[in-house]
């Protein structure tokens, strides 16, 4: 067998690498990915509207959300849990309190994977090998991240652009500005909607993210781009009997329109 032994040290910032996300997930690298997203220091996560703690080395995303990130169906996350529940990995967490409105994952022994200890020895440990070109990075999660309260609102647009792009974002800052700015989540969610279907966002997907859309020069414009394209969308519907251009939906009948029918 080759040298299983000592550390490495993966930066955070694989969780948004292209390479890594290439779906679907295998189970070594759904695993590796659980201990990536596990909260290094304790949180919060709002949902439904419900605050749930989420404390050191535990994850608080849904199995919808790792679906979509993995590329796996429901079912599948929930065996594959479950599976590393049997393992002694992990243990999965309901609250009581919560309702069971969300299952929190805590990963057994998780200061084995990401102390302190680990850390230098990881870092002593590379002086085995070349060090030409060799970068040492310091975990920005850890030395400049503050403890921030993330409101409902945020959190709800976070998940839901998580849940529409398949990634776990975490950073909220410019979410939490557009909302102080006068946006309403609706708002929020419209410009996601109406990036996701934008032919260039679906080729490059990098720029699905809090930041490009809710950056304020962009915003507003991608807002104004949801509304012309939904207004555009609105004006297409016509009745295919009489070819009126039909403004409310309903009012479109399984055989032509409200209006033909009544016969005008």
């Amino acid at each position: 067998m080759g040298n299983n032994q000592g550390w490495i040290k993966l930066h955070r910032s694989l969780l948004d690498h292209p390479l890594w996300l290439k779906v679907p997930f295998t189970y070594g690298q759904a695993w590796v990915d659980l201990l990536l997203l596990a909260n290094h220091k304790p949180g919060t996560i709002w949902p439904r509207g419900i605050m749930i703690e989420v404390k050191r080395g535990q994850v608080g995303h849904s199995q919808r959300t790792l679906a979509a990130r993995w590329g796996w169906t429901r079912n599948r996350v929930n065996h594959f849990l479950h599976d590393l529940e049997t393992m002694q990995q992990i243990e999965l967490l309901t609250e009581p309190q919560n309702k069971n409105v969300s299952t929190l994952i805590s990963i057994k022994n998780y200061d084995q994977y990401q102390s302190s200890e680990a850390t230098n020895e990881a870092t002593n440990n590379t002086t085995d090998g070349p060090q030409m070109g060799h970068k040492r990075y310091q975990n920005k999660n850890e030395k400049n991240e503050k403890n921030i309260i993330i409101s409902p609102d945020a959190e709800e647009v976070l998940s839901y652009l998580n849940q529409k792009t398949g990634k776990a974002f975490r950073n909220t800052k410019h979410i939490e500005a557009r909302l102080k700015d006068g946006a309403l989540v609706e708002d929020c969610k419209r410009v996601i909607d109406a990036k996701i279907r934008d032919p260039y966002f679906i080729e490059h997907p990098k720029f699905l993210n809090p930041e490009t859309l809710f950056r304020p020069s962009n915003f507003d414009r991608y807002f104004n781009e949801g509304t012309v394209e939904k207004e555009s969308i609105r004006e297409e519907l016509s009745c295919p009997r009489c070819g009126m251009r039909i403004v409310v939906e309903n009012d479109l009948t399984e055989t032509g329109c409200v209006y033909c029918e009544a016969g005008r």
